[in-house]
């Protein structure tokens, strides 16, 4: 499926679980910002919370896939001129990182995902073709083998991820966590109990 921008040109996909100006980790984030970010050969549009900032393709020097924590893999962004932004950043900025996420799963994608949003960057810059599909909820879809789902409804890649599926909070996975904890803690002592009847009944 071809996505196209206002001005005709091919416009390429990615769901954010955050960006920033300093390396992004996830261990203190549970839950998506969800950032929409759209890359065409003119720019990357990040679209947060009501501001929009533009990167122009033309001002990035380099572009890396790297390490920022143990476990963790940033995009990360370095301009020849900075950009200036009121609603995020007031003051000019030169380096960007960007972390992806699985639409569907709701957590942090910086292996296959983040590779991908390289490709895509590297193909424009060079003025090729990319083979990477613009829409990330096909992408994902495919990845997963679940092809038979692409034609199930209108996948729109401009809808927000929540759309097509309930975004946990913070809360409930916390939740989640206590009841599986409580839940290992029973089975425990349930097994515990049972080990010490057993011993002493018929040993």
């Amino acid at each position: 499926m071809s996505l196209a921008s206002k001005s005709g040109d091919e416009t390429y996909i990615f769901w954010l679980f955050n960006w920033s100006n300093k390396p992004v980790q996830t261990h203190m984030r549970l839950v998506p910002n969800y950032q929409r970010c759209d890359i065409t050969k003119e720019s990357i549009t990040i679209h947060d919370e009501g501001s929009t900032v533009v990167i122009p393709l033309s001002d990035i020097k380099t572009y890396d896939r790297q390490r920022v924590y143990e476990y963790t893999y940033n995009l990360k962004l370095s301009l020849v001129h900075g950009i200036s932004q009121a609603g995020k950043y007031r003051r000019q900025t030169k380096q960007f990182f960007l972390l992806t996420a699985d639409v569907f799963s709701h957590v942090a994608e910086d292996n296959w995902e983040l590779k991908n949003m390289y490709e895509v960057i590297r193909c424009l810059k060079n003025g090729e073709e990319s083979t990477v599909d613009p829409n990330p909820y096909h992408r994902m879809l495919r990845r997963r083998g679940q092809t038979e789902r692409l034609t199930e409804r209108v996948w729109d890649p401009f809808l927000h991820p929540n759309h097509y599926g309930r975004v946990p909070t913070t809360l409930s996975i916390f939740a989640r966590m206590i009841l599986i904890l409580f839940g290992v803690s029973v089975f425990g002592a349930f097994v515990a109990g049972a080990t010490y009847y057993i011993v002493t009944t018929f040993f």
